[in-house]
């Protein structure tokens, strides 16, 4: 019923009371998402319509947008009457990039902001109708200096799908993997297409892929195929309100994470097995510092005869530039703990030992990496054997893995504008070779253990420092460190 002429217009004071608040994060990702919780929280406690807009307002908000915009996105706040009197709906929302504008974005680390990734992407924002959302196409590379592999990959984000309130992506990519050596270089391909909710928090991700050794047989422990293809389905299921505001302070929070991969192998890939991994940390202000607690836990199951789990994704232990706090152990070298094998620099023959006189057939790659083979005299194959060097040892990784680590951060005196902070950890973790009844027993057998202490630095995205660890709990033959340095992004240690 339309009011009746000459009336005069509600006029909503500034200190109307509120009796609740109501906010949601959507759309956002990664550090963006962090802020927007952290943001929320923040906003939920207004109780007069003038202390909400003053909490729009405010610093943290500003801080998701800009977090947002390194995502090469914006924020939309939205303000509307919620069911009842009293109750306000405030949602924190990403809003699309104009049609035709052009961004360069970065982030540290993954989603998860656990790993040591750095990843640039530049998009550009194509309008493909009116008054509909536009197609994103990005072009970027990934670096990540826990498995020394990088990255190119193009991106395409079509508009979301609004019924369901998802976010389709189609990825395309290709690199190298182990660059440092530590385990057999590798080059990879592969394409994938992937689901995210709205609040960021599920994903589904559909992918398939190529990997292939760049190193030559002669580098290869024998059980390895110089290549193998592999189709998934993964779910990733992420919470995280962990967030360190633009000042530098130490902030609470906490972080779930839970992933489940299948790839069922047969007709559309060379490897079968599942793979599950969780992770749990707490952090609360403890004695003018953040004392954080993280228990981590993975298996892969084999589903094929042969047993058989990629290098690539088995797990592994040890060192400070791991894959994720469920990785890292200082005291020990960079995934210097777990079974043990010999790398050979022998020529891999087509059979067991060459003939006589017969021919040998041998393995090498071509410029783009291509297999190939070739016929080499069992002279010519004795003489090369003749020059090797001494067998490597080095590590393959297990089927399972857990880890418990505690560590304490304080502030110390800021020195040449450095933010300083003094580190104590320990962490208590296993890796076993193979997924069976008695793993609880044999996680406890491989169990190793370590504490260090140390300076780290803030950067924007991570903590960069130095330590010095004594492993406590070691078998013979680890690879024992004492001296080491840290890189974390997403200020997860």
């Amino acid at each position: 019923m339309a009011p009746p002429v000459g009336s005069s217009p509600r006029i909503l004071c500034g200190d109307t009371p509120l009796e609740e608040v109501r906010v949601s994060v959507e759309g956002l990702t990664g550090s963006a998402r962090a802020a927007g919780l952290a943001a929320a929280e923040a906003v939920r406690g207004a109780r007069t319509l003038s202390s909400l807009d003053q909490l729009l307002r405010s610093s943290a908000v500003a801080e998701v947008n800009d977090a947002a915009m390194r995502k090469g996105s914006a924020l939309n706040v939205e303000v509307s009457p919620g069911p009842t009197k009293g109750v306000v709906d405030v949602a924190l929302r990403a809003a699309p990039p104009a049609p035709g504008t052009w961004s360069f974005t970065w982030q540290a680390g993954s989603e998860e902001r656990l790993d040591t990734a750095l990843n640039v992407q530049v998009e550009h924002a194509a309008s493909v109708a009116e008054n509909v959302a536009p197609v994103r196409f990005g072009v970027g590379g990934n670096v990540n200096f826990g498995s020394q592999a990088v990255t190119g990959t193009l991106r395409i984000q079509p508009p979301s799908i609004a019924a369901w309130r998802l976010r389709p992506s189609l990825e395309i990519g290709m690199g190298d993997a182990n660059l440092l050596g530590y385990l057999p270089q590798q080059q990879m391909l592969f394409g994938a297409f992937s689901l995210l909710d709205a609040s960021g928090r599920h994903a589904l991700r559909l992918q398939a892929a190529h990997q292939e050794y760049r190193s030559a047989p002669a580098q290869l422990k024998q059980s390895q195929d110089l290549g193998s293809t592999k189709a998934s389905i993964g779910y990733r299921f992420l919470s995280d309100t962990r967030f360190s505001a633009g000042s530098g302070e130490l902030a609470p929070g906490d972080l779930h994470t839970a992933s489940v991969e299948v790839a069922p192998g047969g007709l559309v890939g060379d490897v079968a097995f599942v793979r599950m991994q969780a992770l749990w940390t707490r952090s609360r202000c403890l004695w003018g510092g953040l004392f954080s607690l993280t228990a981590a836990a993975g298996v892969a199951v084999p589903l094929a005869d042969d047993r058989h789990i990629p290098l690539e994704d088995r797990f592994f232990l040890g060192g400070t530039e791991g894959l994720g706090p469920g990785e890292r152990m200082p005291g020990f070298g960079m995934r210097g703990l777990g079974p043990v094998e010999q790398r050979s620099a022998a020529p891999v023959a087509s059979g067991s030992e060459p003939q006589a006189n017969g021919p040998v057939k041998r393995y090498f790659f071509d410029k783009f990496f291509r297999s190939q083979s070739r016929e080499a005299s069992a002279a010519e194959y004795r003489s090369e054997t003749l020059q090797l060097e001494t067998p490597i040892e080095e590590c393959t990784g297990g089927a399972a893995r857990a880890t418990l680590t505690a560590t304490w951060l304080t502030p110390l005196p800021s020195i040449a504008g450095l933010r300083l902070r003094g580190m104590v950890t320990g962490t208590a973790g296993g890796l076993a070779e193979e997924v069976r009844p008695t793993l609880v027993a044999d996680l406890a057998q491989q169990a190793r253990a370590s504490v260090a202490a140390g300076v780290m630095t803030e950067f924007r995205g991570g903590l960069l420092g130095v330590s010095f660890a004594q492993p406590l709990l070691y078998q013979d033959g680890d690879k024992r460190r004492g001296l080491q340095f840290w890189l974390s992004f997403g200020q997860s240690l």
